[in-house]
């Protein structure tokens, strides 16, 4: 239904004279951008809304082996890295890192989420929250919350309790889902090339889908 929505949107702007221009692909980035041409004189100015996915911190964490052990969680839920029936540590235990714990578990890993706060996906609506740590129970997947990640090894983690205690968890690889910053360079090229460029989504802050569209209808409506 929502294609069809935005499919029957794309018509109406097209019938109001603006083209909508699919640029493509770069990376897991998808551009839209808008041609005015002739539909309001006062418009001197092209406006583009810019959304972009973000890039996780793992250039920031000191490792051993990286290349080898240490993917993201783009990088399972893209289905660019297979770690079909390995034993996987997940370090970050929100909404991201449960549903790639979930998918690491259909494809039969032995599947570990490192959590430092009191609570998993605390984002999460109750219900569907239940329903989700049920599955992820079923599946056998172990939740450890208050520890804190301190160490990647090649065939290891170490974390660190709230009481100070160290606790050694193996892993054949480790899933990054410690949350994203903006990825600045794509949207500052847009912002080199045209006069006015309106960012949107994780281009401008990290946040959910409904953060994002609420940004855009709220910026697209000003000009």
């Amino acid at each position: 239904s929502l294609c069809l929505h935005v499919h029957r949107f794309d018509e109406r702007i097209v019938g109001f004279g603006v083209a909508i221009l699919e640029a493509g692909h770069a990376g897991a980035m998808l551009v839209y951008g808008i041609e005015i041409d002739g539909l309001n004189e006062h418009i001197v100015s092209l406006r583009l809304g810019f959304a972009q996915n973000s890039a996780s911190g793992i250039d920031d964490l000191a490792v051993s082996e990286k290349e080898q052990i240490v993917h993201t969680a783009e990088d399972i839920l893209s289905g660019s890295a297979d770690l079909s029936g390995k034993n996987v540590v997940i370090v970050g235990g929100g909404i991201t890192g449960l549903e790639t714990a979930q998918v690491l578990s259909g494809k039969g890993c032995k599947v570990t989420v490192v959590e430092m706060a009191k609570d998993v996906a605390p984002t999460l609506f109750l219900t569907n929250k239940a329903f989700l740590l049920m599955a992820l129970q079923q599946a056998g997947v172990t939740i450890k919350t208050r520890h804190r990640l301190t160490e990647i090894a090649a065939d290891s983690v170490l974390t660190t309790d709230g009481e100070g205690n160290e606790s050694r968890i193996p892993a054949d690889a480790v899933v990054l889902a410690m949350g994203v910053r903006p990825r600045d360079n794509a949207a500052q090229s847009f912002e080199d090339a045209f006069s006015h460029v309106t960012r949107i989504g994780d281009a401008e802050k990290t946040g959910q889908i409904a953060d994002a569209l609420r940004m855009a209808h709220d910026k697209a409506t000003v000009f």
